[in-house]
């Protein structure tokens, strides 16, 4: 399984980051981490505008808006965060040092409730640039993880995601998905293939599919009660949000490719249709480097 050795939470004090801050804390607890991070990060144009509406200078404030909420965690999850208040760049900061053992939270939604829903302009710089798994928390963290959904492309960085899944909800149901786009064709274009080449097409692409979830899940050794392998047919991001619907599934598990330099400006497009609109929380895990 994967190693996940240290824990970073970022924090703006709403309720969207609360939520994050306490899955955050119960994962660390599970996972045996010490000295998680809650992390805020004020940017120094926004802590001159705000000073001159406090009485209290902006530092103390922060203070007592980490104080009180490294309390408020601890009594809900039983685990005590460390809390880092800095001035800066929250993407820099939060990114330093973070590999691919460390766990980056974030909260799904913040202040800035529709620019949010898709992840933000901070959010997904970090989500973008991030080399570690990054956890978009949309739901409350009432326990641990049940129905885990894990979309994979058959690559190398399925398998990634599917250790990570299996790291982070040991204990969770959990259900392998493989979609597969049906043939297109341009608007106003001549269609020169025919019935029978669709359905061997169709035919094939869901033997691959069948062949492919069998053998990840012989290699990661789940036993066939312990996974659900779905194929389907439909274009990635719609059916991957629609499945975890049907499933109510509390966490979707996605990997990421890395490196390429499109793919950094865009997240990736399926990732960034499922981070957008998804209701569960969503992991994203970056390709390990080789």
């Amino acid at each position: 399984m994967a190693r996940i050795s240290s824990l970073r939470i970022a924090t703006d004090f709403s309720e969207h980051a609360d939520r994050a801050a306490r899955r955050g804390a119960r994962l660390a607890h599970a996972l045996g981490i010490t000295g998680a991070r809650l992390i805020h990060v004020a940017e120094k144009p926004g802590l001159l505008a705000v000073q001159a509406l406090l009485a209290d200078p902006i530092e103390e404030a922060m203070a007592r808006a980490m104080d009180a909420s490294l309390e408020a965690i601890e009594a809900d999850t039983g685990y005590r965060l460390t809390g880092d208040i800095h001035e800066g760049k929250v993407t820099e900061y939060l990114l330093e040092g973070a590999g691919a053992d460390t766990l980056l939270v974030l909260g799904g939604q913040g202040a800035h409730a529709w620019q949010d829903r898709v992840l933000g302009s901070t959010a997904s710089r970090i989500v973008r640039h991030s080399q570690s798994p990054t956890l978009a928390v949309r739901g409350a963290a009432q326990g641990d993880y049940q129905r885990v959904l894990v979309p994979v492309d058959l690559t190398d960085v399925s398998g990634q995601a599917l250790d990570m899944a299996l790291t982070i909800a040991p204990e969770a149901s959990l259900e392998l998905l493989y979609t597969w786009a049906p043939v297109t064709v341009p608007y106003g274009g001549f269609m020169s293939i025919s019935g029978d080449m669709m359905a061997a097409y169709a035919a094939d692409q869901q033997a691959a599919g069948h062949d492919g979830l069998s053998r990840l899940c012989e290699a990661h050794g789940l036993a066939p009660e312990r996974v659900t392998c779905t194929v389907r047919r439909d274009f990635p991001a719609r059916g991957i949000l629609q499945r975890a619907r049907e499933l109510n599934a509390d966490l979707i598990v996605m990997g990421k490719e890395s490196g390429h330099r499109l793919e950094k400006l865009l997240v990736g497009s399926v990732t960034s249709q499922v981070l957008a609109h998804a209701d569960a929380d969503v992991l994203v895990v970056p390709r390990a480097p080789d």
